[in-house]
């Protein structure tokens, strides 16, 4: 459901591409906003809500936790290989994908050692060659730092 909501919701905004500085935006889907992906695991993702304070005394254990954003991160990049999504720019992949850090196809063979050695990596689609999904690792301290006009997160709950 959390893919499908990423895919299909409305939930980026794009300026008009009019020239103007009137600022005016439109919700559009990430697909068309030729953008980039960081997903950022973290604790909360086996946490609930009580009260308006997260609680973690029901987390899951640190491999159940691995897996379920293995899984995630799995099912988020086959979503964008769909050839039915369309790319901002038809670039076509690059001769030798890995030497580009980008993957023309998904591999099934090669999903293990991405998912599981890298902390980022190009997302497989052939419409979107240059389209980076990248992601940090479950159960790892990590932070964030980053300057943006806004908003800085979006939040969604499933």
């Amino acid at each position: 459901k959390a893919v499908k909501e990423l895919r299909t919701g409305k939930i980026f905004r794009e300026t008009a591409g009019d020239g103007t500085s009137s600022g005016a935006s439109k919700p559009v889907t990430l697909f068309s906003t030729g953008c980039d992906l960081l997903v950022i695991p973290q604790a909360s993702i086996a946490g609930k809500l009580k009260s308006k304070t997260l609680q973690h005394h029901q987390q899951v254990d640190k491999t159940t936790g691995s897996e379920m954003w293995q899984l995630f991160l799995s099912s988020l990049a086959s979503s964008f290989s769909d050839k039915s999504v369309p790319s901002p720019t038809e670039v076509p992949p690059p001769e030798d994908p890995k030497k580009e850090a980008t993957i023309g196809v998904w591999d099934e063979k090669e999903k293990d050692k991405l998912l599981g050695s890298l902390n980022g990596f190009a997302l497989p689609a052939q419409n979107n060659p240059d389209r980076i999904l990248a992601f940090g690792t479950y159960g790892n301290r990590q932070g964030l730092d980053f300057s943006s006009s806004g908003p800085f997160t979006l939040v969604f709950e499933w």
